[in-house]
């Protein structure tokens, strides 16, 4: 199940133009699959999705800071926000944006998205998993420490969380359909 995840996610970087499959390629696929749409149900409706979605956009356009790098910047006086705009004004929109940079040859796999396979894996071998699933890789993605897992806690997705609602989808049933 995994396996075919990720390849959506190699997907959605394609589509998406990327040079890198990333944080939030997983997510996409993550969410696009029932199970993975059920453990993080906080995104179930679509606005809520597409706001995560532009969150994260926005945030990739700034640099990718995350939250607490924005708050040290901003506590030194730097309005990160504004650079952007001027930075933009003089040399194009989405300039600082990573996924600007296209690299010859298909999406290779960011170090934060193979972060959120390494945790998922760890994930796996700690619930005695034969294999890693779709449930692993949302853990993964909500216990980042990018821009993917700050929208992800700004909508109350903590690994408490979703373990929580993965514990209470399994109890009783087995296998991935829940």
């Amino acid at each position: 199940m995994a396996r075919a995840t990720v390849a959506s996610a190699v997907g959605a970087a394609q589509r998406d133009g990327s040079a890198e499959i990333r944080e939030e390629h997983l997510l996409a696929a993550v969410l696009d699959s029932a199970v993975g749409a059920r453990v993080l149900a906080p995104l179930g409706d679509v606005s809520t999705r597409t706001r995560v979605f532009e969150d994260i956009a926005r945030l990739r356009r700034s640099g990718g800071y995350t939250a607490e790098q924005r708050d040290a910047l901003s506590a030194y006086g730097l309005d990160l926000d504004g650079l952007v705009s001027r930075v933009e004004s003089q040399l194009g929109d989405g300039v600082l944006d990573e996924r600007a940079r296209r690299r010859s040859g298909g999406p290779k796999l960011s170090p934060a998205a193979a972060g959120v396979i390494e945790r998922a894996a760890r994930e796996a071998a700690d619930d005695s998993s034969a294999r890693v699933d779709v449930t692993h890789l949302a853990l993964g993605l909500v216990a980042s420490r990018g821009v993917v897992g700050d929208v992800l806690g700004e909508h109350d997705l903590t690994v408490a969380a979703v373990r929580t609602t993965i514990r209470s989808n399994r109890s009783g049933q087995t296998g991935q359909g829940w």
